[in-house]
């Protein structure tokens, strides 16, 4: 009982940073497709 209210509270804690994580990936996987538009429309 008390190992699984401790892992209960670890995944509550850990959700927000998982989000985090997910939306800097997005933002940097967007970041990227720019780069990829801006050299392809240079070159």
């Amino acid at each position: 009982m008390k190992v699984k209210a401790i892992f209960a509270q670890v995944r509550v804690r850990n959700l927000p940073i998982k989000r985090t994580l997910w939306y800097f990936y997005i933002k940097f996987e967007g970041f990227l497709i720019n780069l990829d538009t801006i050299a392809w429309s240079v070159s």
